[in-house]
């Protein structure tokens, strides 16, 4: 029971998530749009995609609260003087 219930969870919240991007994609068709923009949008601005997002581009530095941005690997080179 300790894992059914959470698959459960998981289950309902895919179907619905499934019935939201079929009303979306019913919706944009209607109007003569494709539907892939808007559901990458609502991908992108659900709180999953945030924290998707957060977890690519910010991480954590030891135990305070402060985000700070990765390091990438493209090394840009120093400005130039003035």
């Amino acid at each position: 029971m300790e894992i059914g219930l959470p698959l459960i969870f998981l289950l309902v919240a895919v179907l619905l998530t499934c019935l939201v991007f079929s009303i979306v994609g019913d919706m944009a068709k209607a109007r003569g749009h494709s539907p892939w923009p808007w559901w990458i949008i609502s991908l992108c601005w659900s709180p999953f995609g945030w924290t998707i997002n957060q977890r690519l581009f910010l991480s954590l530095k030891g135990n305070s609260d402060i985000v700070q941005p990765r390091e990438t690997r493209i090394k840009l080179p120093p400005p130039a003087p003035l």
